[in-house]
């Protein structure tokens, strides 16, 4: 394309000026045509007017030639009568060449210069650049009532902007295959938020532990699993109750133990304080004993704890009836003046019914 150069050029440096007219957002707008430069055409040709741009950087024909690029669009349609750009680019020279032009002096004098031609459409704008975005402020007009008819204001990556002006001047174009359809407002119905589940449910999960203190001494780790039932919703939609019941197996770290486990139950309450449609987080506290067994190379003890657990846990749901469930929590153990510390973490699925 004979203009490609130009086009290329909108790469080079210089400063954006402030907007003449405030910015909307990077859409093509159309509003219902005045009389004179109409969509619909019905064997009329309205005469267009294709001004020369105002470019703010780059070299100096740049105006002209995104002038000439949009005529060659119109003239290649053959349905409208495009306005000599010859004589524009004579009559817009001097106005151009100002470098103390202001933008509402270009708007103000390039509607004057369209008027004086009988022109029924006018298209004129303004490109600049900062850094990397380069600003298209376009838009084409009704002579007669300067309303804009179509109009554009974005900005654009540089390597973007010549496949963006393209566009621009399709959409020029296209207004004039049929007339606009009138925008009748239609009433948006707002979706519902997604209910809260809740009734009865019954969950299992994994678990992994990681004790500390003198048990750490003889055991690195444990694993087992827990079974859940409970209820959500009866007191509050966000409030739950149930009791959970508990296995674990500790792996001993040497020969000095031969093994140590213990079985639990917990009465537990749980608050959910998040959730975003199929997410749910929950503050989980649980209450209860745990029974065990360690045996040792020598002796068998029988030991029983008073337990405290608290957890954050978090819900995924698939549907209305089943879930994953993940939840970190902290495990105290106590018995008399002893107190245990450990770290434990959970995987499982739940069922509602």
């Amino acid at each position: 394309m004979k203009y490609s150069l130009f086009f290329l050029a909108l790469a080079a440096s210089a400063p954006l000026f402030a907007q003449a007219t405030p910015a909307l957002p990077a859409t093509v707008a159309t509003i219902e045509p005045p009389r004179g430069c109409t969509a619909e055409l019905q064997g009329n040709r309205p005469k267009v007017y294709i001004a020369n741009f105002y470019v703010t950087y780059g070299k100096k024909d740049m105006g002209k030639a995104i002038g000439d690029f949009i005529a060659e669009k119109f003239e290649a349609d053959g349905r409208l009568e495009v306005i000599s750009r010859s004589m524009i680019n004579e009559e817009m020279k001097t106005l151009l060449n100002n470098k103390k032009l202001k933008p509402e002096k270009y708007l103000a004098q390039t509607l004057a210069y369209a008027a004086g031609k009988n022109a029924d459409c006018v298209i004129f704008g303004r490109i600049s650049k900062n850094k990397t975005k380069v600003s298209f402020l376009v838009r084409m007009a009704a002579v007669e009532s300067g309303e804009n008819l179509r109009k554009v204001d974005t900005e654009v990556e540089v390597s973007e902007a010549l496949k963006f002006l393209e566009t621009v001047g399709d959409s020029f174009v296209t207004y004039f295959k049929t007339a606009p359809p009138k925008v009748i407002a239609q009433p948006v119905e707002k979706e519902e938020p997604r209910a809260k589940p809740k009734g009865f449910y019954a969950a299992t999960s994994g678990i992994g532990l990681m004790p500390y203190g003198f048990v750490k001494n003889g055991f690195t780790y444990a694993a087992g699993g827990s079974a859940e039932f409970g209820h959500k919703g009866k007191l509050h939609k966000d409030i739950f109750f149930g009791v959970n019941l508990e296995y674990l197996h500790y792996i001993p770290k040497d020969e000095t133990f031969v093994s140590l486990y213990g079985a639990a139950s917990y009465g537990l309450a749980g608050y959910e304080y998040l959730t975003y449609d199929w997410l749910h987080f929950q503050l989980v506290l649980y209450g209860g004993y745990q029974f065990g067994r360690l045996v040792g190379a020598v002796e068998t003890v029988n030991y029983g704890y008073g337990m405290f657990m608290a957890g954050t846990r978090a819900v995924i749901d698939f549907n209305n009836k089943f879930s994953l469930t993940l939840e970190p929590r902290y495990v105290l153990a106590i018995a008399g003046t002893t107190m245990i510390h450990s770290a434990a973490a959970s995987v499982g699925s739940l069922w509602r019914f």
